[in-house]
């Protein structure tokens, strides 16, 4: 029946700090991937066998982009037959092709090459910073655990003392215990109501000064549904103020 405040929990913190982590390392793994096939597939290239000097003209148009100007016009076997002092035709523009070609694979490795630590050193950098984060979670669950185990603490001790203040005022004879009520702080006679017995706190609130007692109902239907309680009204009818007050007419157990 006590009126308790709602812990602070960091949880929709925690989930939020959480999923952008796994953003940033999602998109540090796919850019390493890239890097990789990218990488594969230059060395497969590397692999295959020579062709044609039409042939490597075209892969060297499709791999590295060289304009097809450099390529040699592609020429049938050389003979000297039936052609007096024609000239054996040359294989060096197709050598110097495959050098061309060889040369831009060996850029691109390079480059590649020098991405590889880039990389490294932005996983490195994401490592860090998730263990860093990792840390401060940790450190704030243990605040939190903390806190939580302050707050258990307080409200044992709170509900031992309102209980204790209660057991005091049951003991007391009705009339008595009116008396001081009827001058008492209107929460804290809540509080103190809250923990009595129902039957004691009764014969309590019969005796009290009507408005006082009108007061103290009021204020504790408004405490068992949570909901704060609301500034008493000054012009209410006769027949709220009887039903929310026990007929002052009546004695009390002890005849007070």
């Amino acid at each position: 029946m006590s009126n308790r405040l709602p812990a602070i929990r960091p949880l929709p913190l925690t989930m939020l700090a959480l999923f952008a982590l796994l953003v940033c390392k999602s998109a540090g793994i796919v850019y390493a991937a890239t890097a990789l096939l990218q990488s594969a597939t230059d060395g497969k290239s590397d692999g295959r066998a020579p062709a044609a000097p039409g042939d490597s003209v075209r892969a060297s148009d499709a791999l590295t982009g060289l304009p097809a100007r450099l390529a040699p016009s592609p020429a049938g076997p050389a003979t000297s037959q039936g052609k007096p002092g024609a000239a054996p035709a040359s294989a060096q523009p197709p050598a110097s092709d495959e050098h061309e070609l060889a040369d831009e694979l060996a850029r691109q490795r390079q480059e590649l090459a020098l991405r590889s630590p880039a990389a490294d050193a932005r996983d490195d950098v994401l490592n860090t910073a998730q263990s860093r984060l990792q840390q401060k979670l940790d450190d704030l669950a243990q605040r939190q655990k903390a806190v939580d185990s302050a707050e258990s603490r307080r409200a044992d001790v709170d509900a031992e003392t309102w209980t204790n203040l209660a057991k005091m005022y049951e003991a007391m004879a009705p009339k008595s215990a009116a008396g001081i009520f009827d001058v008492t702080e209107p929460r804290l006679l809540v509080n103190i109501v809250d923990h009595m017995n129902v039957r004691k706190a009764a014969a309590i609130l019969a005796v009290m000064q009507p408005e006082r007692a009108r007061i103290a109902t009021q204020m504790l239907a408004l405490s068992q549904s949570n909901a704060r309680p609301a500034p008493v009204a000054s012009g209410e009818s006769a027949a709220q103020t009887a039903a929310a007050k026990p007929a002052t007419d009546v004695q009390s157990p002890t005849g007070q």
